[in-house]
């Protein structure tokens, strides 16, 4: 059976800016992208003639089985991104307090949810949010005996590739051998303008409750350390030359997209 791309995408981990590259490369009717119930419904019924068509899934997944996912059509070329486990939550509460569409965003905002309350809370609405996400996603609900880390450990290392957020540059050089990708040249997408940093509590309250996931990007960190130095110098050197190209294709957006707001104030100023 054909087997497609597969993006494990963890919230807040710069996989916004990865679709976009990933809708310049592939056709809009091969990516089958899975972010709400019923996408993810359409994703477990799939026939194989459907996946014979798909080139990319990507979506918000949890996958129950790693077993069997590996075993699959999916899971031969599956990848994910990880990022700071305390900046990723601090990212989530901040994007989810201010993005009206999501459905938490009138909740966090009449009960005035603090970033404490949001990490530490039991409330069935928030049982889940901003605690080990990165190692729960990765660990799959089959208990084999083995702790929530080890099995996302394990399964981390089974994956095609792996991306680090702050290393993203590197990432998607990795990324553009395995998947074929001529064009990797990108603008952010989905990043929110610098705030007030966190507070000694609230920085000790999101390690409290992330403490997996900062064992795991720890982990993650290093075993991709040891993947690029096995890359050798060449790997530098094309490293470099792209940070050089894309920091200029970056200015130049950032002109083209101030002058198109200019242009917009003109004609709606009548000047």
């Amino acid at each position: 059976m054909h087997s497609p791309f597969f993006f494990l995408h963890i919230p807040k981990t710069a996989g916004t800016t990865l679709n976009h590259i990933f809708a310049a490369k592939f056709p809009e009717d091969t990516i089958c992208s899975v972010y709400t119930k019923e996408e993810n419904e359409f994703l477990r019924k799939i026939s194989a003639e459907e996946v014979d068509r798909i080139q990319l899934v990507q979506g918000h997944i949890f996958v129950h089985n790693f077993n069997e996912f590996f075993s699959g059509a999916f899971g031969k070329y599956a990848f994910t991104f990880l990022r700071d486990p305390v900046a990723r939550v601090v990212s989530e509460y901040n994007f989810l307090r201010t993005w009206p569409e999501n459905h938490l965003y009138r909740y966090l905002n009449e009960e005035k949810v603090t970033l404490i309350d949001y990490v530490s809370s039991q409330r069935p609405e928030l049982i889940y949010r901003g605690k080990n996400l990165m190692a729960r996603s990765l660990c799959g609900a089959v208990e084999d005996g083995r702790s929530m880390l080890e099995r996302a450990k394990d399964n981390l290392q089974r994956l095609y590739l792996f991306g680090i957020t702050e290393r993203f540059d590197e990432s998607l050089l990795l990324l553009k051998r395995m998947m074929s990708l001529e064009n990797i040249l990108y603008e952010k997408h989905n990043v929110r303008k610098k705030r007030s940093a966190i507070t000694d509590e609230e920085l000790e309250v999101i390690r409290e409750y992330n403490s997996q996931d900062i064992e795991l990007y720890k982990f993650a960190s290093s075993l991709f350390d040891q993947r690029i130095n096995d890359l050798g110098d060449d790997f530098k050197k094309e490293l470099a030359v792209f940070k050089n190209m894309n920091e200029r294709y970056q200015r130049i957006a950032s002109l083209l997209m101030k002058q198109n707001a200019d242009d917009n104030k003109d004609f709606i100023y009548g000047k």
